[in-house]
């Protein structure tokens, strides 16, 4: 399970409040798996 940003789709494998890719505030939500 990890995060995804909203604002430039870079993933990260545990939650922090700023993306390290496009350093936006706020922006990561929680990968969900795809229903099978």
């Amino acid at each position: 399970m990890g995060y995804v940003c909203a604002e430039c789709g870079h993933e990260v494998a545990k939650w922090v409040g700023r993306c390290p890719h496009c350093r936006s505030w706020g922006s990561l939500s929680e990968l969900t798996e795809p229903a099978p």
